[in-house]
């Protein structure tokens, strides 16, 4: 589908009801912007329920091993502080 919008005066991104309604959006929905090589990617952010819906990619962590690799990621980012 494509579709053709305006920038509005104060910038925003309108999307016509037609793209809404493909991809489902109501208002409320939270969306990322992110631009990629003079592309502007947009996305809906799931909410919870919708993820707990959705399979594992992987067998769940530990307690042990979530806490692991969240020290390892703390260490990382007390080094990088300027």
């Amino acid at each position: 589908m494509i579709v053709e919008s305006k920038v509005g005066s104060k910038g925003e991104l309108f999307l016509t009801k037609n793209i809404r309604k493909a991809l489902g959006w109501k208002p409320g929905d939270t969306i990322f912007f992110e631009v990629r090589e003079n592309e502007l990617i947009v996305q809906r952010v799931p909410d919870l329920l919708e993820l707990l819906e959705k399979p594992l990619l992987r067998e769940p962590e530990s307690p042990d091993e979530i806490e692991k690799e969240l020290e390892q990621f703390f260490t990382i980012q007390l080094h990088t502080i300027p």
